[in-house]
């Protein structure tokens, strides 16, 4: 390509000022020139380098726009004000705009109507490409007016619909813009090169429509495949006004008269074996997997080149890899890099990606959504996490964290409500929050909020330069400022209001394609994309990831502009693609020929072809259909080829497996690491359980050092463990009025009545105004439990029971005190269980009963789990004589009461111990179905009680010992977020490991 650059140039050698190069990506030019300078200092001449130019940027160096071109921003603001006004004053042709969302209510939200101008501007860059109009394309569309098949007439009729509403539409928008004295940049080169104004003479001072002009151009030097035919006809016009076109092409059959390939004749095209031998193709299993395919096809070039007698090894500028998408990519350049081979790096980031562009988007995000998720992700960027702090605010994210998991917020501008500490502490957060967010409040013309939106980037950040490298905080400052410049410069005639969010909105729109260029080095081996392998100058070609989908890429998707309709208007289309594509194939398959030709060697140049089976996320891929486009009796072998499963990656050279696999060993997950220095000082008699079923579980969960507290602040619905709460909340404020009674409550219908009016306050105060769907349902769930609980206990309390203390509750941190008589929730310092060596024994009774009738004691635990089991059920384990204690909580609950004396009850008579009775340790169970619902004691013998306290005892001695072995088997289940601990879901792992092992729980039970 730099070859017919040089050699088709006329005048001073090197001297290509007046030279203008069409490439398809801007990756490429940094090679042309590079190559273009050794040529030059070869030569030892002075290189005046040529215009290399991309399709977006061609048209805008040789058409002179008779108005002001707006910006991407402002051509999406004209559109955003012309729906608006066109929706306002034609109601009926809501219905055919809607139908380029297929959104399911009637009013377009603010977000739908960024899609909706997104789109438009999208179409009208479409066709403007192609030289059309929305009215050109409407007149294109008439319904045929006989048909057999009525659903084609129909699908005929609907889209002329959609259209003849669009040119309406394009006439509005061309008005607006019109208005404003501007014109579109696409419209501008679509007029300029149909209407060929220009056609004599450059010199015009009254220029009243947008016209072609050579500016100083003596050539062009078209490297495209296929151009839109907007750039063909302004290449023909530059022809016309005595600029030469030089279009580069590597065979002279089947292309037009222009010089381009004919698309239908090249998008079947056929590769045969002779052309692409089987050979040459390579099977891998993901992208991971091509990467070291690559490293190994690499080896076999070197090989190949030494048993040859050529020297063997392969220069950076002999070889490139080609990876059409990141993934590949990414694989690629992470196999290379960890062999130990430089890679050619060019270094950037989308700015929505850096640290200011992210902030950008966080707070587009939290002023469109207004919800705690995106109030989370605000509050968790760096640069807003220091300004919270230096208002004070240390820990904005553990708040809105549990906020979030208690609450169940929709709205993050909802009054706080819930517990003290946490209702005044998101409070405190949302005033902050709208602090650093109050010049975003109000509505604005859209040029008027470029410095509002940049003094609060600039309030956010301030100093802290923590996180981000120089470089891209100033050129992701720059990528802002321009964005910002677009805005502000936005005709002043758009004068409709938008919020703040509509305009961050567009702002995020027009940066997310943006790329920061950080660092770069240019030494090492290529990786380019697929346009670029179209015109590499290397002999060694790999071209990785060769896939269907990729290349040829897939088929365009729009049921506006569906591919049969892009084929007639001469869009770009699967058929253009293909073609396109199919084009480059044969390109590179002839230099490679041509090249091994000139030399007489099968060694000078290679070309090979790596297919992937799966994508990085694990989606099965199609090979390329180019690679199967072979004659009938060579088909066969090739489909068995390509489809035959991949069983391992393919390997490494020998003299380096050693060392890959200590790379491997090295790189495997310490599965159980162990944890050394636990103190404790009492133990929970509900992690008795967590103990028996694994010590190791036990220490992870009950270290306090480690606080690993699981929260799951993105539920939608009330989790298990929550809605258990949620009905013991109520019960609890039941409980507390019930035992101030005189007498116990004997009528069901009191019951329920009080229990629901309870609900009712303790949901007003614990959740947000507007809760999500799914927790209102629950909350009716919870009533109906509560009901039920109501008959339940109207009956016990007809039987004598009579409800005296709820949760009772035994902690180190408070003194113990005789409760005053009004306290029916007392606390008491904890007995040290079993004796003064051993550790505190801490709980919380949900519930203690004593019968008016027979003076008998006993509690009670509320249940809500699903599956209704019995205490029985739940505290023992197997058969005869070979069950076993799993669960020691309702006999130890007996353990925290026979440490008090009744003296420490006030009111409850003479000193003596409260002395539980095995069979009157219980639950109320509250089941999903009435049938399972029902108050249920503990059945165990005297000896087997004993038997318990026993057990109890071994615990806290090996608490105390420091014995935390893991179980054999994996206590937990894969959903749970310790299961990677014992390496559940991680590869690499031995079967015995992944899964269940004998004693393995489900943990997602428990108190819910």
């Amino acid at each position: 390509m730099v070859e017919a650059i040089v050699e088709g140039h006329v005048g001073a050698p090197f001297d290509f000022e007046r030279t203008f190069v069409l490439i398809p990506g801007a990756t490429l030019a940094h090679g042309i020139e590079r190559q273009l300078l050794q040529r030059a200092r070869e030569a030892k001449l002075p290189l005046a380098a040529p215009s290399i130019v991309t399709a977006k940027m061609f048209a805008a160096r040789f058409v002179q726009p008779h108005r002001e071109q707006l910006s991407d921003l402002a051509t999406l603001v004209a559109w955003r004000e012309t729906v608006s006004d066109f929706l306002a004053k034609n109601s009926d042709a809501r219905g055919a705009l809607r139908s380029l969302l297929a959104p399911s209510t009637d009013k377009i939200t603010s977000s739908e109507m960024d899609a909706l101008t997104r789109r438009l501007a999208r179409l009208m860059r479409d066709a403007a490409s192609a030289c059309q109009s929305f009215a050109q394309i409407a007149a294109q569309l008439e319904a045929p007016k006989s048909t057999e098949n009525a659903a084609i007439a129909g699908e005929f009729s609907r889209r002329e619909l959609q259209w003849r509403t669009l040119a309406q539409l394009e006439t509005a928008w061309l008005d607006r813009i019109a208005a404003a004295q501007c014109i579109d940049r696409d419209v501008c080169a679509r007029d300029a090169v149909v209407a060929a104004l220009a056609a004599t003479g450059e010199d015009s001072s009254a220029l009243t429509a947008p016209r072609i002009f050579r500016g100083g151009a003596e050539r062009v030097v078209v490297l495209l495949a296929d151009p839109e035919p907007v750039h063909r006809l302004l290449l023909a016009r530059l022809r016309e006004l005595g600029c030469e076109v030089d279009v580069c092409v590597h065979a002279n059959e089947e292309i037009d008269g222009e010089g381009f390939p004919l698309p239908k004749v090249w998008s079947e095209r056929a590769f045969t074996t002779d052309l692409l031998p089987s050979g040459s193709i390579h099977v891998a299993s993901s992208p991971l997997d091509v990467g070291q395919r690559v490293i190994s096809e690499i080896e076999s070039l070197k090989h190949t080149r030494a048993t040859a007698g050529v020297e063997a090894t392969v220069r950076s500028d002999e070889l490139v890899v080609m990876a059409p998408n990141e993934d590949m990519r990414r694989g690629v350049e992470g196999a290379l890099i960890a062999r130990g081979i430089s890679v050619v790096q060019r270094d950037k980031r989308a700015f929505l990606a850096t640290r200011l562009g992210s902030l950008l988007a966080r707070i587009a995000e939290l002023l469109s959504e207004n919800s705690c998720s995106a109030l989370a992700n605000f509050v968790r960027h760096p640069d807003v996490d220091t300004a919270l702090q230096d208002k004070g605010i240390s820990d904005a994210d553990c708040i809105v964290t549990r906020y979030r998991a208690e609450a169940m917020p929709t709205d993050w501008r909802d009054a706080a409500v819930g517990e003290k500490h946490l209702k005044n502490g998101f409070a405190t957060v949302q005033s902050a929050v709208k602090e650093l967010l109050a010049l975003l409040q109000q509505s604005r013309a859209a040029h008027e909020w470029a410095r509002p939106i940049r003094e609060t980037l600039s309030g956010i950040v301030g100093d802290n330069r923590l996180g981000a490298t120089a470089s891209e905080r100033v050129r992701s400052v720059r990528a802002l400022d321009r964005a910002l410049a677009d805005l502000a410069n936005t005709p002043k005639q758009f004068t409709s209001k938008m919020d703040a969010s509509d305009a961050l909105r567009l702002l995020v729109a027009q940066l997310e394609s943006t790329e920061v260029r950080l660092e770069s080095t240019d030494e090492g081996l290529g990786i380019i994309g697929w346009l670029d392998a179209g015109l590499a100058d290397e002999p060694h070609i790999i071209l990785a990831g060769f896939n269907d989908g990729l290349i040829p890429e897939g088929t365009v998707q729009d049921t506006i502009l569906p591919d049969d309709l892009r084929v007639k208007l001469g869009m770009i289309s699967s058929q253009r693609r293909a073609a396109r594509d199919a084009w480059i194939l044969d390109g590179i398959i002839a230099r490679t020929n041509a090249r091994r030709d000139a030399l007489g060697s099968v060694h000078s140049a290679s070309l090979s072809f790596i297919v992937a089976r799966h994508s990085a996320a694990g989606d099965p891929m199609r090979p390329s259909r180019f690679l199967l486009r072979v004659a009938r009796d060579e088909l066969a072998p090739r489909v068995v080829k390509l489809f035959t499963e991949v069983k391992e990656s393919p390997s490494l050279a020998s003299n380096n497996a050693q060392s890959e696999a200590d790379q491997l060993a090295r790189a495997k997950f310490p599965i159980k690491p162990a944890i050394s220095g636990s103190v404790w000082s009492g133990i929970s008699v509900t992690t008795f359980k967590t103990y028996l079923e694994c010590p190791y579980l036990f220490q992870l969960k009950c270290d306090s050092r480690l606080g690993l507290n699981v929260v799951d602040e993105h539920a939608q619905e009330l989790s298990p463990g929550g809605f258990g709460n949620l009905v013991h909340g109520v019960l609890e404020q039941w409980g507390r009025e019930e035992a101030r009674q005189l007498r116990p409550t004997t009528d069901a219908n009191e019951i329920s009545q009080s229990l629901s009016r309870i609900l009712d306050r303790h949901v007003a105060e614990k959740f947000a105004k507007n809760p999500p769907s799914a927790v209102h349902v629950q909350i009716e769930l919870a009533r109906r439990r509560l009901n039920r609980f109501a008959v339940l206990q109207a009956k016990e309390a007809t039987d004598g029971w009579k409800v005296r203390f709820i949760e009772i509750k035994f902690d180190e941190r408070t003194s113990k005190e005789t409760p005053g008589n009004e306290d029916v929730s007392p606390r008491f310092k904890p007995p040290i269980f079993p004796d003064e060596n051993g550790l505190f024994l801490r709980g919380r009774i949900d519930r203690v009963d004593q019968n008016q009738h027979t003076g008998k004691w006993r509690t009670l635990d509320y249940k809500t789990s699903a599956k209704g089991k019995s205490p029985t059920a739940t505290h023992r384990a197997g058969r005869g004589k070979n069950k076993k204690w799993i669960d020691l909580q309702l006999p130890l609950y007996r353990e925290l009461l026979k440490s008090l004396r009744l003296s420490d009850l006030a009111g409850l008579g003479p000193s003596g111990e409260i002395n539980v009775e095995s069979d009157h340790l219980g639950y109320v169970i509250l089941a999903p179905h009435e049938a399972q619902s029902k108050f249920e004691f503990l059945k165990c013998t005297d000896d087997e009680m004993a038997s318990a306290r026993t057990r109890a005892e071994e615990v806290v001695a090996a608490v105390i010992a420091g014995e935390f072995t893991p179980a054999p088997g994996v206590p937990v289940r894969s959903d749970d977020p310790l299961a990677q601990i014992w390496g559940v879901g991680l590869r690499g792992l031995d079967e015995s490991d992944d899964g269940f092992g004998d004693g393995a729980s489900d943990n997602r039970g428990g108190d819910e």
